[in-house]
């Protein structure tokens, strides 16, 4: 049995079995694991859906992202791909937070709507759906297992020549193509839907009853395999995103959600047309409305603030 291979996941008892067996051990238990997982030595999650079907409803929200730009922005959509798809296969395991994992531990359970998640891994593609640098920015996310994936996302096109990310039903409006359809690198991906926010909806309809118990907890045989072999995984130093004591983190470490970001800059770009103001360039854009700003006695954010923003807009319009 030594020499076996080792499956793709385990419980944590089928993990204390193989391990106390490897290693000649009969100290090992459940919660030696979930020690581990909490120090982030090891990765342990549960199934997005108990009943392992094909095409289960879920949706794992992503609260913000860090520095979502022009230059990363199909990287995110790729991830953002990926869970979505992963999610939809049958076995798709949910990665926990530590945080979480800290709560089990102690407390046996906690619920869905208090659990946290940090990525996806798909049995069918053996990897996870976020990877590389990409993980620092997805973490301590909400899963909704009430939620429908064409209720939160849209079939979007992108192109990795272009650089460019087009809703489906303006594809043909805004893009020309090239003459040979093989150099046509357009692909289809789910991206949030615009029309969508979770802000002042009922939670909770979004969640069901579910809870995590310790014996719903599963660990990768890769993982295993490392601790088998006398090592375990580098963690993952993460970004942060919020406290899962709901503090929150001052104003200047979040970032916005890119979906809310689209919508600020529609806002402010019809804002703009309407005012007459050139938001080519910002800081006169900025100059302008400050002056309106005091000869109304209205408030305004400061200068690098609404440079900021305007820029920010006057970029999404140009790369549209």
């Amino acid at each position: 049995m030594n020499n076996l291979p080792l499956k793709i996941f385990y419980t944590l008892k089928e993990a204390s079995a193989v391990l106390n067996e490897r290693l000649k051990s009969t100290e090992i238990n459940e919660d030696y694991f979930l020690h581990l997982g909490i120090r982030g030595d090891i990765r342990l999650g549960v199934f997005a859906d108990p009943s392992l079907s094909d095409g289960g409803s879920g949706v794992l929200n992503f609260d913000s992202f860090d520095d979502f730009n022009d230059l990363n922005k199909l990287n995110y959509l790729k991830a953002v791909d990926a869970i979505v798809r992963s999610l939809g296969e049958a076995g798709s395991i949910l990665i926990l937070n530590s945080g979480s994992v800290k709560d089990i531990c102690f407390n046996s359970l906690i619920k869905l709507n208090e659990a946290y998640f940090d990525n996806v891994y798909s049995i069918d593609a053996l990897e996870f759906a976020v990877n590389g640098e990409l993980e620092k920015d997805f973490n301590c996310c909400e899963f909704f297992d009430r939620l429908s994936t064409l209720e939160v996302y849209d079939i979007v096109f992108y192109s990795d020549k272009h650089n460019a990310i087009h809703n489906a039903d303006i594809r043909e409006k805004y893009l020309s193509f090239p003459e040979h359809e093989e150099d046509d690198d357009w692909k289809l991906a789910f991206w949030f839907n615009d029309d969508f926010s979770l802000s002042g909806q009922n939670m909770s309809s979004f969640q069901s009853e579910r809870e995590i118990h310790k014996d719903n907890c599963l660990i990768l045989g890769e993982d295993l395999q490392l601790l088998i072999n006398g090592k375990c995984r580098e963690p993952i130093i993460k970004h942060p995103r919020k406290r899962l004591n709901k503090a929150d983190f001052p104003e200047h470490e979040l970032k916005l959600h890119p979906k809310r970001e689209n919508s600020i800059n529609k806002i402010i770009l019809a804002l703009s047309e309407k005012a007459g103001l050139d938001l080519s360039n910002h800081m006169t854009a900025y100059e302008k409305l400050d002056t309106f700003a005091k000869n109304n006695k209205l408030p305004l954010p400061n200068k690098d603030t609404c440079g900021g923003l305007f820029k920010n807009a006057f970029e999404s319009k140009q790369s549209n």
